[in-house]
Parts: C-alpha cells; structure tokens; sequence
C-alpha cells in the first residue's frame, strides 16, 4: 500500500462510520440518505414494471458514472412501493456499504480490502442476534394471505419467464442469482455455478454421498 493510502486508512481505521461525512449506513434508509446526500441516486416515477423498468435499469448501468435508480410510483402500485438498482455500482457508494472511507479511490480501496471478507467471516461470531419487540424490521408484518405480487416484482428482461424480485440478491450468502415469484406465497431460486452455487452444489452431493455410504455399510441414520 502507498504511504499516502496507509496513513489515510491508518488514521479511518479508530474512526467509526458515524464519524465520517455521510454517516453510518445502518440499515437501507440511512443509506439511502446518505447516497441522496451524496448526490448519487436518482428519483424514478411512474415506470412500468413489466420490462421498462429493468430497460431503464440496464440502460442506467451503461452510464460512466453509474447513479442509484429509486422506482416510485410503479404502474399498478401506489406511491412508497419502490425498486432500487445499481445499489453498488459505484465506488463510493460501495464504500459507504462496507462502513469504509468514501473518499478512497479505486487502488486504495482495492488495498483496502486485502484479507476483510475472511477477517468479516471470523469476527461475525462476535455479533450475537438481538431479539426486540419493536423497531424497523416489526413496521410492516403480514401474518397471512400473503401475495407476494402486492410487491413491484419486475419483469426485467423478455425471456425472463416471470416476475423476478431481489435480482443478484443475497448471492453471497444464498448463492441465488434471481428468485422467480408466483401466484402465490412461493418463490423458486435459480442458483449459478458462477456465484458461488458451484460450492453449495459439491457440499450437498458430498453429503448426501456421505449418507449413502452410511447406509449401505449398515450404519443407522442419525
């Protein structure tokens, strides 16, 4: 690492998201202040969810550099039921994701990241779940009769097949490339060999191998 990038992370590095200029991005609306301070997202209404809104999604990440889109007002749904997309496509808004320095540039970060996620994977036993009876995440429940069409599914691209919510999402964790929606509370996952869904699939046929070689040597099942 340069000594100008070493000093500038040295001096970050006792220094929480809190203390930087665009504060901590805690939970997706703190973030999404903190992008419109930013000045890098984008307010777009009235777009259609079958197809425009994934042609205005692809055509935007075309764009050098790529703003953040905010859906509002998506045909058939009323105003608040919103669809945000290239989230990450930018460095600084990538930054701002992982709690780091916004103002790294693309060689400092890269430095920047050397050994994190396995050092993330280590210390994430530290971060116990808290339990809570209000906040946020208890704003919005449905107990039942879940329609999973009452969210702005889009359609993103003709050959898609169905409506399609969280593209790429949770690919980290779940591996799950898109989840298709249905007609009724289900959803299927395509999984890829390309996101790390090679992995998940070699540690299930190893299982179930291990099961199989268990059975047939006349060891009782656990």
């Amino acid at each position: 690492m340069n000594q100008v990038a070493a000093e500038k992370m040295e001096s970050r590095s006792s220094r929480s998201m809190a203390q930087t200029p665009h504060g901590s991005s805690t939970d997706l609306r703190s973030w999404l202040r903190a992008v419109a301070q930013m000045g890098e997202i984008r307010p777009v209404e009235g777009a259609d969810w079958n197809l425009e809104l994934g042609a205005i999604a692809e055509l935007n990440t075309r764009l050098k550099p790529t703003p953040a889109l905010l859906f509002d007002k998506i045909k058939d749904y009323p105003a608040g039921y919103r669809v945000l997309t290239a989230s990450t496509a930018s460095r600084r808004r990538l930054l701002l994701t992982l709690r780091m320095p916004t103002d790294l540039d693309d060689c400092a970060f890269a430095e920047a990241l050397v050994g994190k996620p396995n050092q993330w994977e280590q210390e994430s036993s530290r971060f116990n779940p808290t339990f809570v009876t209000n906040g946020p995440i208890l704003e919005n429940v449905i107990d039942s009769n879940i329609n999973l069409e009452s969210f702005p599914a889009p359609i993103w691209h003709v050959d898609d097949g169905g409506r399609c919510g969280d593209h790429c999402g949770y690919r980290f964790r779940l591996d799950q490339h898109r989840r298709l929606s249905h007609d009724d509370p289900r959803r299927t996952g395509s999984i890829r060999r390309h996101y790390h869904g090679e992995t998940w699939a070699d540690a299930l046929r190893e299982m179930v191998e291990a099961r199989r070689s268990l059975s047939d040597s006349g060891v009782a099942r656990a």
